[in-house]
């Protein structure tokens, strides 16, 4: 399912290709491209990932997921830290799925 902002990017996308690619000139178009590919970066940081999990030690012969990297910026969240299962992650703004791993 998409969310709201991947809709407006193929919204903005269908909707004004057919015009620019007829009748605007280049710079214009040069313009467009780098807007829509600002759009999509917002897109991109707007829709939640998985944090990548990393562990270094075992209890009772289970791995132990204690360390989270952003899957943007690879910033890292310690288990014990303040900032473990935030929303987002701080450096980069990228929003983050937890789901059952908090």
């Amino acid at each position: 399912m998409m969310n709201k902002y991947q809709i407006a990017v193929r919204f903005f996308k269908r909707s004004l290709t057919p015009i620019y690619l007829n009748s605007f000139t280049k710079g214009f178009c040069k313009r467009y491209d780098d807007k829509l590919n600002d759009l999509r970066e917002l897109v991109d940081r707007a829709t939640p990932q998985k944090p990548l999990l990393e562990g270094d030690g075992y209890v009772d012969g289970e791995l132990v997921y204690d360390i989270a990297f952003c899957p943007n910026c690879d910033n890292a969240f310690e288990c014990e830290g303040w900032n473990w299962g935030d929303p987002y992650c701080p450096k980069c703004g990228q929003a983050l799925d937890w789901g059952d791993d908090e």
